[in-house]
C-alpha cells in the first residue's frame, strides 16, 4: 500500500478493495471491487436527480485481474472496453 501511495496520483478510496457481507450463520460473500462508480452530492445545488439527490459528481475506476499466465496488453485492452461501457451507460462521450 505504501509503494501505491507513492505512484498514484488520486486515493484509490473503495477501488480494488474488498467489498462484502458477512451472515450471523458465519456465512460471507467477498469481491474484489475492480470495477466501481464512487457517487457522492454536490451542495449548494438544485438540480433534481433520479437518484433523489440535487446534483452529483461521480468517479469511476476499471481495472483487471492478473494471474500468473495473464497476457498483460488483453488485461490493458479489456480495462479500455469496461470504461467504454461505462461511459456509454452514463451518457459520456469519449
Amino acid at each position: 500500500m505504501k509503494v501505491i501511495d507513492e505512484l498514484e496520483p488520486h486515493l484509490r478510496g473503495p477501488y480494488c478493495g474488498a467489498l462484502g457481507m458477512f451472515m450471523p450463520n458465519g456465512d460471507f460473500t467477498l469481491s474484489v471491487a475492480i470495477r466501481i462508480l464512487a457517487i457522492r452530492e454536490l451542495k449548494g445545488a438544485d438540480v433534481p436527480t433520479s437518484l433523489g439527490i440535487n446534483k452529483a459528481e461521480g468517479t469511476f475506476w476499471v481495472g483487471g485481474g492478473i494471474v500468473w499466465d495473464s497476457d498483460p496488453e488483453k488485461e490493458y485492452e479489456e480495462t479500455l472496453i469496461k470504461a467504454r461501457a461505462i461511459n456509454k451507460a452514463l451518457g459520456i462521450e469519449e
